[in-house]
């Protein structure tokens, strides 16, 4: 063992085992857990001084300790044969091996570069018990949050990022079904009016959904609103937008670039509820087959174990992640945290999860692209930018739609054509890069501001001319013209004849004097169809068919709730009733009255629960019979 050897020099290889290693730095690969890692590796005076991984596509904060650590591990016992990091031992292993890959091409012998000297380094060890743990601080996880905190139930969040938010960071222009809410109307939603809009959802995903799934969250969205609006102080807009829907369904959230997100994660801040950030869950814990809470891995290499009563899955699709994806072309908006990793963790042999493959993705048409994989939305630049001078055209250089149309008509008129790019004069191209740059993380902002002309985006949409400009894109110059002129003719007469945009954004013309410019849209997936299975009563459904009574999956981590598209406003609204409705669950198994300030009083709100407490507890007493 390591500490029975006589060493020349710290660490558990002999001065005679490595005397033939040529000094130089060698290159190793070995397989990792999302692809090759490559690492470099310097050898001098018969040692191992530098280990560096150079590539990888691991994943981010369970990988990140393991990339850190490792390679010190290696230089400090110089041996390949180290401990692995927990949750990461794959990628441990990988490095290892990808290092141990060098030690023949510089001389060396590999059988002394694998002297055991594990034990020595221990992950640190954190523990937590709670009541309810949630796994995600987006959406769905923080509405459940405080749900159970304004139930009186100790709660827990363990977030992969350094801070909760989540897809709230994203939700700018965002809808949600709203019908049903009396804070909103003066008449509760009709049973008609609710089986149309579940119709309308189920069509719109091909009847390819789950129906009670569908109907569990048209049945208590005007309960969970009423309940936004009240409780947390959420804000809609006055006016319904239809959205394909065949009646009054969907409100715009009434916000002002980040407001919601700011709202809600400060609520959930001075909840009570616990947030432990920058730690990834990597297991479910069972004793005698039930759950008994997760294990995470921390940035920093600490191991968080949570004791709990309940487990709350809320973490998000999986659209950052290339390789659980059917379309690996598909451009991404959203968390880049969002990997998957519950769907991952739920396939291994001891969950056994029901896992449902991806069968669509929520879409938009409006992006703006900044990598191969990556876009954000663009269409608040879209609208910053109109005032100044600005128009979309399509592929024939025709202007095609009214550009200040609500985002869901907008994207569905760009998606009807082979290409659609913004025309933008030089005062409404800043306007639409600021837009742009508001949606953006600070990765995202670095990589438009920065120095590289591929991705820098003054130097990357700036030409000497407009017909440079269309040169670059195959547009047709003439056509291109005349749509510029025949918009400045109705900027000039003070009105859109042909699309009746609203005047105050019709008020400026393009000229050739200042530099103008053409930037293309594209499409982004910001949300994927699949993962997590659950019944009606939001637990986890197993590859059996039985179900797990205290572990939920809500919002986009269930994947069988929409078939293979999802209709406007169904996901957000699906996030909120979805924490809603588990939260109420959980406290009515600890005995505790379900109310809220929404409701007229306690006990009617107590009596609306238990109707659905009485459906949920029916349908878990049929899932203790399997487990």
């Amino acid at each position: 063992m390591c500490a029975a050897m006589v060493c020349a020099f710290a660490g558990c290889v002999s001065p005679e085992s490595v005397k033939f290693i040529k000094d130089g730095t060698y290159t190793g690969t070995a397989q990792g857990y999302n692809g090759e890692i490559e690492v470099s590796v310097t050898y001098k005076d018969n040692k191992m001084t530098n280990v560096e991984v150079t590539k990888n596509s691991e994943p981010g904060v369970v990988a990140y300790s393991a990339m850190k650590n490792i390679p010190n591990y290696i230089v400090e016992n110089q041996s390949t044969n180290v401990d692995v990091s927990t949750g990461a031992t794959v990628t441990s292993k990988a490095i290892c091996e990808a290092v141990a890959s060098t030690v023949t091409p510089a001389g060396g012998n590999i059988d002394q570069w694998t002297v055991d000297c594990t034990g020595k380094h221990k992950d640190k060890e954190i523990n937590y018990t709670t009541q309810a743990v949630i796994v995600g601080g987006g959406y769905a996880g923080i509405i459940a949050a405080l749900r159970l905190q304004q139930l009186g139930i100790e709660t827990l969040i363990v977030e992969k990022e350094p801070k909760v938010g989540g897809s709230l960071n994203y939700m700018f222009n965002s809808l949600q079904i709203t019908s049903g809410s009396t804070k909103l109307h003066k008449d509760n939603v009709s049973d008609e009016e609710s089986d149309a809009i579940a119709t309308d959802i189920m069509n719109y995903g091909n009847n390819e959904g789950d129906q009670s799934l569908v109907n569990l969250l048209v049945d208590n969205i005007g309960m969970v609103t009423d309940w936004q609006i009240s409780d947390l102080g959420m804000a809609f807009e006055d006016k319904y937008s239809i959205g394909g829907y065949s009646s009054n369904a969907v409100r715009y959230y009434n916000t002002d670039d980040s407001e919601l997100y700011e709202l809600l994660t400060k609520e959930v801040k001075v909840s009570g509820a616990k947030i432990v950030p920058n730690a990834a869950v990597i297991g479910i814990n069972y004793e005698d087959g039930v759950a008994t809470g997760v294990t995470a891995k921390q940035v920093d290499g600490s191991v968080v174990k949570v004791k709990a009563d309940y487990v709350v899955l809320a973490s998000g699709s999986y659209g950052a992640n290339q390789s659980l994806l059917n379309d690996t072309s598909s451009l991404y908006y959203g968390p880049l945290g969002a990997t998957g990793d519950l769907v991952t963790v739920g396939k291994s042999t001891e969950n056994s999860f029901s896992i449902l493959k991806q069968n669509g993705t929520a879409a938009f048409a409006t992006g703006f692209q900044l990598s191969s994989t990556n876009a954000v939305d663009s269409y608040n630049a879209i609208q910053r930018s109109l005032k100044a001078g600005a128009l979309l055209i399509n592929q024939d250089g025709k202007r095609f739609v009214n550009e200040d149309a609500p985002k869901n008509m907008l994207s569905n008129s760009i998606a009807a054509q082979t290409s659609s790019y913004m025309v933008l004069s030089y005062d409404a191209y800043r306007s639409f890069k600021a837009g742009l740059l508001v949606n953006m993380s600070e990765e995202q902002r670095k990589l438009v501001l920065g120095t590289d002309a591929d991705s820098n985006m003054d130097t990357k949409y700036t030409t000497d001319s407009l017909q440079a400009a269309c040169e670059k894109y195959g547009l047709d110059y003439t056509a291109v013209k005349e749509s510029i002129d025949t918009y400045n003719a109705d900027v000039k007469a003070k009105t859109d004849i042909a699309f009746t945009r609203e005047a105050d954004t019709f008020s400026s013309q393009i000229t050739d004097e200042d530099e103008v410019y053409i930037v293309p849209m594209t499409s982004y997936v910001y949300e994927t169809l699949g993962g997590i299975q659950c019944n009606k009563a939001l637990n986890v459904v197993k590859a059996d068919g039985s179900s797990v009574t205290n572990i939920y999956a809500i919002g986009s981590v269930c994947g069988n709730v929409f078939g293979s598209a999802m209709k406007p406003g169904a996901g957000s609204a699906w996030a909120v009733v979805t924490g809603y409705l588990a939260a109420d669950s959980i406290a009515a198994k600890y005995g505790k009255r379900i109310y809220s300030s929404a409701s007229p009083s306690p006990s009617a709100s107590a009596s609306a629960s238990a109707d659905a407490a009485e459906a949920t507890a029916s349908a878990e007493a049929t899932a203790e019979t399997t487990n």
